[in-house]
């Protein structure tokens, strides 16, 4: 229902009902067939975000709309991938999202929700009507493990999603700490966060 972000709207709607992809890949790993829930599932999408003064750009009114277009319009199952602030008991009565798919599947519209968007902290789940389906991220019993020889002949087994580098060539080593921008946190670029390490001093090194 969210479509004010592409790469937000793709994504979930890929996971909702993409079809077949065969030959998928990220950067050469784990090579396979991807595909969504319902693959062969048809997809109607409600624009229910605005860009805005206001912070979030999304009224009430708009994810009302939606809700009510959806269920006229004969939908089996409504994806509402927005979240907002963590609800209150009363909240139910009060949210458009609890109220919409209380709408929903009171016409046995199934409501799918995301759990939020501020995990994993404790505390963090937004859509927690008892008549929605709320889903959240999970993990995957896989690693992706790039191994390092190191001059000193010491070998460090870790886990990384790249292209991977041509083996049998040496690489300088430099610290997240040590790359950094101006500014930077050290937590921030130890985690390697957009645009907080220095292009210049990470060129060519691992």
């Amino acid at each position: 229902m969210k479509f004010n972000n592409p790469h937000h709207h793709c994504f979930t709607l890929s996971i909702a009902a993409g079809n077949f992809a065969h030959g998928a890949h990220i950067f050469g790993n784990a090579y396979g067939t991807a595909k969504g829930g319902s693959p062969r599932a048809h997809v109607a999408a409600y624009k229910v975000c605005w860009s805005t003064s206001d912070v979030s750009g999304c009224y009430a009114a708009d994810v009302l709309q939606a809700f009510d277009q959806a269920i006229y319009d004969g939908v089996d199952v409504i994806s509402a991938t927005l979240s907002g602030s963590t609800p209150s008991a009363e909240a139910l009565f009060t949210n458009a999202i609890s109220i919409g798919a209380f709408h929903a599947i009171a016409r046995n519209v199934l409501v799918v929700s995301s759990a939020g968007n501020d995990g994993p902290t404790p505390s963090t789940v937004t859509n927690v009507a008892p008549w929605s389906f709320t889903v959240a991220a999970s993990s995957i019993d896989r690693d992706f493990l790039t191994n390092i020889s190191l001059g000193n002949q010491k070998y460090l087994k870790g886990a990384s999603l790249n292209r991977g580098l041509p083996s049998r060539k040496f690489y300088p080593v430099i610290h997240a700490v040590y790359a950094r921008r101006h500014n930077v946190t050290i937590q921030d670029a130890c985690l390697c966060k957009p645009r907080t390490l220095d292009p210049n001093k990470v060129r060519s090194k691992i």
